[in-house]
Parts: C-alpha cells; structure tokens; sequence
C-alpha cells in the first residue's frame, strides 16, 4: 500500500474573529479509474471549535456523495487528496493491541462525582481505578481493577456485587497500554488502501456541504483523531457561530420557544459557554462534548430559521463579568427562582451565579360581561354560539326558538335553510328531525353512513329513522359538539346548550367559525395581540363579548378576566373576523417566568429498595432506612441531605448528586416518607424545577421574553452584574 507522510500542525483555534468557516470547492470527481487519493491543492480556513462527536470507535465510515471528500493529516492543507468515494478511517495498530479488562461501576454527568467515586473504590480495594469520558454519552465512566483475563475482572464484579455496588456493573475493556502507533489506515468503498502518519486526518465535502456523522448533517470538516487508548474520536470542527446554531435549537426549541429574545438569550449563553471551556477536553483532540454533559448540539440538521435568525443577530457576542467570559451555567426550569452556585455545586463561588428571583406578577383585567357559576364545555360553547347568531339568552326555550336559532346559525354560514315550520316540541326526537332537514344532514347522512352505522350508533331508535340518521351524523362528524346520542332519551327535551353547541361545531365544520389559538402580547383598550410561531395577530374585541378563564376542564365568565402576558387564549371568530368568543387559560403553576414548564412542578414517588438502586450510583448502599434534609437554601432548594442505611451508618451527598441519587428532576423539593401494604418504606417527593438551579433559567428567559424583556436584560438578570460584550478570545 501507498504511504502518504506528512507532519502533525498544532491547531490554533483562534475565535477572535467569528466570520463563518468555509472551504474552498474542489475540482470535479475523478473519473472512476483514477488513483483512489488525488492531489488538491486549496487550503481549509482555520477552524473554530471542535465539538466531540464520537469517541473510542474502531472506525469511521463515509458514503459516497456526488463531488466526493477533500482529506488532509494537517489543518493547514500542506498535504491534500481528493476522493470520489466512500471512505473507512480505522487505526490499524490497535487491532494487535494487547487487551485489559476491568468493570465499568459508574457513569455520570458529572467529573467530580466521578472522581469521587474512584478514590472511594481503590481506598475500598477495588482499584486501580480510572476515570474516562465518553463525550457521544456526555458522562464520566468509572472502571475498577486491571486485568489481563475477562475471568479476573467477573470476579471483581461479584466483590462489588457482594459490597452493594449496582447491579449493572459490568465488565469491559481498558484503555491499550502499548506504545501508540500514530497511524490511520483511509479505505475506500472498492477496498483501496492508503496509509497515513500521524494521529488526525480532516475530511470535509469537496463542494462544501454538511457532512454526514452517524443519523446527523454537520456543517464545517470531520477530524479523525487517534485518541491515547489507540481508538477513533470523531470531532466536528467548525466555526463557532455555525456551532451555536447547532445547539440553540436543542436546548430552546424554537417552535415551542418561539421568542426571538429568548433565543437570542440562549445563543449568548450557548456561545459563552463554548468560548469559557475551550480546550477542555484537548488531549481528546476536542474542545467540547454534545450531550447535556457540555450542551446540547446536533448540528446543521436541527438548525431552525428562527434561532439561526438569534444566532446572527448576536453574532461575535458573549456574557463577560469584569471584561472575561463567564461560566454560563443556564437550567432548565428552576420552579420561580434560580440559586447561589454553591448550593448545587458545592466549593464554587462565582458573583454572578447568584440567586435570582423568576418571577414578575404583571397581572391585568380585560372587561367582559357578566359573571357564571362554574360552567362546563358544552354550556361555553352555547354562550358563544348565541353571540356568534345574535341570538339572546332565553329564559325561556321553546319550539319557536329552536327554529330561530337554526335559522339564525345556518344564515351565519351562508345557507338558505330550509326550515320550514319549527319542531313539534323541544324533545331530542323531534329537534334533531329538525335539525336534519333544515340544514340538510338527512341528505349527507344517507350517502356516507351504512345502516350498519345507524344501528352501532342509535340501536334503541327506529332503523331509518331521520332523528336516527341526525344522532349518527353528529356522532361520526361532530362527535366534539356533545355527549354521544345513542343511550339517550330521545323524548326528554333538548337543552338549549346541547342544541347551540351542535350548531356551533356545526358552523366550525362548514369554515364559518374559526378558532386561533396562541399567547397573549398584550391587550390594549379593546384590541387583543395574539402571538405564535414569533408571528402576531391582532383582534378587535366588542362590547358585550363572553370572556372565559378556563381552568382544566372547567370555566367561569367573568365581567373583569384577570390575565397575565403570555397566557394561552382561544379566539373564536367569524369569516369577518368578528370576535365571538375568547378564552384564557389559567396557569396554575402561579405567576412564574418558567411557569409554561411542565416541570414547574412535579411528584416522584418511589419505594425505599427503587431509591437504593439509584444511590447507588454514587454511593455503595444496601438497604435505606431513612432521609435527612441538613439545608437548604432560603427559596428551599436542599445543598446538604443525609442518607440513613438499614444498619444505622450515614453519609451526606451534597448538590447535584442529592438529585441524581433520589432520581428527581432537581434538589427543590420537600418529601413525605410513608409505608406500602408490605411494609416496604415510600418516599414522595413534591417539587419543582429540572436541572441544577444555576445561572439562566431558559424556560424562565422565555416567559421574560413574553413580558417584553430582551435579550440583554435576560442575560443581566439571572447573571448578576454580568455584562453583554464584543469578545476576542485567544488561541487556546
């Protein structure tokens, strides 16, 4: 086989300028005889970052796409080849590589647990012990032991075992001690074979478009980088704004967060954070891991037009505290307020992650009508169908108002009905009678529905009947309108609810009523600017309007609706755009910025043996007896708690590791310990909030958003005397 040598360049990843990576196109494809690696002389920009795909795989495949590959074993294209064909990167030394094997006890987020974890196990006995990161995972593996036989290293699983360490322990190979080959062995789809000195080779698109690693597209170049255990990390190497697009969209989806100074909160944490930790995982030949480990990133295939738009607009920008790069920690959700950075992570003291509230009680009133008792889906849509036909709120309902409100709704949606003389009486036979022949289901009912249908749907009415085919028609086409009509007593009477909500799902199904649902932007004097996908419309609301506040699935009207910026309202209107109808919808999570969270509260409920499988993770344990909250923080968030063991012995976890230990979405929680018929002990946990409680809280920044704050105030909100600046950071 051919050999290529070229030396290993140290890659300089300068960001002080932040303009987009590109790579110069290459020549067209080769014909198919040619040499399977083809001289190409343009050099590749200088990269940005480099994010850690994979890593410790055996090889790494490419399949052909139309212009080919551009490879070369230096970042500065002192050496290049250009190939027409798919490619297999592999080590070629580590295939005779001597084998050690040890078991995997632990993996986790997070190092110093880590690292705690592997002092506990070789001052146990159990070492050497080792600590790996996995950066496709985003966790910190931790092995026991070194063995040259598999047989060695079962017995030592059977000791943890045996001393109460997780059952899932097992056991897998350690990291090649032989003297690393710094080789990589390229293959091309028909099984030509090039071998390459050196420890990375850089593979980009010969027309510059997003390369394929695994189910994903990524902009920038791939390096293969032979790591010290003589395995493959697999690293995207782009320009760190183009990265940032990558993750925007994973850890604030633009499409449910749709506020653009949100997105653009996000972005200057995202970029903040990539800048703060260049070079953290270097002699892993990457800067930064995918996973929530790190942050979130899945490249050009997640990118979305809304925080691509976040991205831009905040290009060359970070979150600095005293002219530096913060550690822009942000959370999920923190259920109303964010913590001080050492009571999730204890010995860390930075000033601007301090606590900060999430909350602003903005609450306004628009005017309504009058006031309801509790009222129920069907009796919202009856008052709303009236408003829609102009039809009043009788006290009184008879025969001669069915006709007039069958009338009054056919009319809205551009009908003649053929009316006729109204029913005999408000009983359900005769007013669906009506109904049918008035507005012409008879006609639609015995073309789509079988006699089959009428009997499943109405068994106990007479077969052919026209209220029959009314009752199955409602059922099949309106079935949201009301109750099922097929146990009913068809010679009780009809209310004046069940009639106008058939109407009104009648008038949606024929496009005369419409529903719009989003977010509230405001309300001012009688217009209502509804806000969704980033995109905003405006309603005129009359005088007189029923105005609902909808709590799950009930509902009161209200002559003054309390509302807060960012609640979810339905708008009912007509082809005019004449509003019906509104409802809002009470949140119940309270006044929170974070409150759109479905973590904004939570239960977990777990018997005390489901609870030692997951301590057990961190710390050996065989039996709980009871749990102790040591402190807390003034908003509740536990930074101490105290573990009891069946035979009486304590221990203390403390941050982060109380929630992964308890399996909870966050350390902000009060609990209740209680006995299952068995005996066995149960431990519930309410609470609220997911992740560490630190910095930007995302869900919060949305809801600030929603209220009018931008970007620049979010971000100097949750982090305290932080601010929004320019950045040149130097080569790492």
């Amino acid at each position: 086989m051919p050999r290529l040598t070229s030396s290993l360049a140290i890659v300089a990843l300068a960001v002080s300028t932040l303009s987009c990576a590109s790579m110069a196109p290459a020549p067209d494809p080769p014909p198919a005889d040619a040499p399977p690696l083809v001289a190409w002389s343009a050099t590749p920009d200088a990269p940005a970052i480099r994010v850690g795909i994979q890593t410790d795989v055996a090889s790494f495949e490419l399949p052909r796409i139309p212009r080919g590959y551009v490879l070369t074993p230096d970042p500065d294209g002192t050496a290049a080849w250009s190939t027409y064909r798919g490619l297999q990167v592999s080590a070629p030394a580590s295939a005779g590589a001597t084998v050690r094997w040890a078991v995997q006890v632990s993996a986790t987020p997070a190092e110093e647990g880590a690292n705690e974890l592997a002092r506990a196990l070789d001052a146990g006995g159990y070492g050497p012990s080792t600590v790996l990161f996995d950066a496709a995972a985003g966790l910190y593996k931790v092995l026991a032991g070194d063995f040259p036989t598999v047989e060695d290293a079962q017995r030592l699983s059977a000791r943890l075992g045996n001393a109460g360490y997780p059952d899932e322990a097992f056991v897998t190979k350690l990291p090649a001690r032989d003297p690393l080959v710094e080789q990589l062995l390229v293959t091309d789809d028909e099984g030509n074979e090039t071998l390459i000195d050196g420890r990375t080779i850089w593979i980009s698109s010969s027309a510059g478009d997003p390369i394929a690693i695994g189910e994903s597209r990524y902009r920038g170049v791939v390096m293969v980088y032979l790591n010290d255990r003589a395995l493959l990390n697999v690293v995207n190497v782009l320009n760190l704004e183009d990265y940032v697009k990558g993750v925007v969209p994973n850890e604030m989806g633009p499409r449910v967060y749709d506020q653009i100074e949100a997105l653009k909160a996000q972005a200057l944490a995202a970029r903040t954070y990539a800048v703060s930790r260049m070079g953290q995982f270097d002699r892993e030949g990457f800067d930064i891991c995918p996973t929530a480990a790190c942050q979130v990133y899945e490249g050009f295939s997640t990118e979305h037009e809304l925080s691509n738009r976040a991205v831009e607009e905040t290009a060359g920008l970070i979150i600095t505290y005293e002219g530096k790069p913060i550690d822009a920690l942000y959370t999920s959700t923190c259920g109303g307020a964010t913590s001080d950075v050492d009571v999730m992570f204890p010995g860390r003291s930075e000033p601007y992650l301090r606590a900060a509230d999430c909350v602003e009680l903005a609450l306004d009133y628009v005017a309504g009508r009058t006031e309801s008792a509790i009222l129920d889906d069907r009796q919202v849509r009856g008052r709303i169908l009236r408003s829609i036909t102009g039809y009043p709120d009788d006290s009184r309902f008879n025969a001669a108002v069915v006709s007039g409100r069958v009338k009054g709704a056919a009319q809205k949606a551009g009908l003649s009905p053929a009316v006729g003389n109204p029913p005999s009486s408000v009983s359900r036979r005769d007013v669906l009678r009506h109904l049918a022949t008035a507005l012409g289901w008879d006609r639609i009912q015995s073309v789509l529905l079988l006699p089959e249908d009428r009997v499943y749907f109405f068994p106990h009415a007479e077969q052919g009947s026209i209220e029959a085919g009314a009752a199955a028609f409602i059922n099949k086409y309106l079935r949201d309108a009301a109750q099922p009509i097929e146990r009913l007593d068809l010679s009780a009477p009809i209310s004046a609810d069940e009639l106008d909500s058939i109407l009104l799902a009648w008038l949606e199904a024929q496009g005369a009523i419409q529903r719009v649902q989003g977010k509230i932007h405001s309300i001012e004097s009688r217009t209502i600017t509804l806000e969704f996908e980033n995109e905003r419309k405006t309603f005129a609301l009359p005088s007189g309007l029923p105005i609902f506040r909808q709590s799950e699935t009930s509902y009161r009207e209200h002559r003054e609706v309390p509302y807060l910026v960012g609640d979810r309202v339905t708008v009912i209107h007509d082809r005019a755009g004449t509003v019906a109808g509104l409802i809002i919808q009470a949140n119940y999570d309270g006044a929170a910025f974070d409150r759109t969270s479905s973590f904004s509260s939570w239960i977990r409920s777990f018997r005390a043996n489901e609870l030692v499988d997951s301590i057990n993770r961190r710390h050996p344990i065989t039996s709980l007896s009871d749990l102790r909250i040591l402190s807390a923080d003034q908003i509740g968030r536990i930074s101490a708690m105290e573990f009891v063991t069946g035979d009486g012995s304590t221990f203390t976890l403390r941050g982060l590791p109380v929630r992964w230990g308890l399996n909870v979405p966050d350390n902000l929680f009060a609990f209740m310990k209680s006995k299952d018929p068995d005996g066995v002990d149960r431990y519930t946990f309410y609470g609220k909030g997911w992740g560490h409680g630190t910095g930007m809280c995302q869900v919060g920044a949305y809801g600030m958003a929603l209220r009018g704050h931008t970007a620049e105030q979010i971000v100097e909100h949750y982090y305290t005397g932080a601010q929004v600046a320019a950045v040149g950071v130097s080569s790492q």
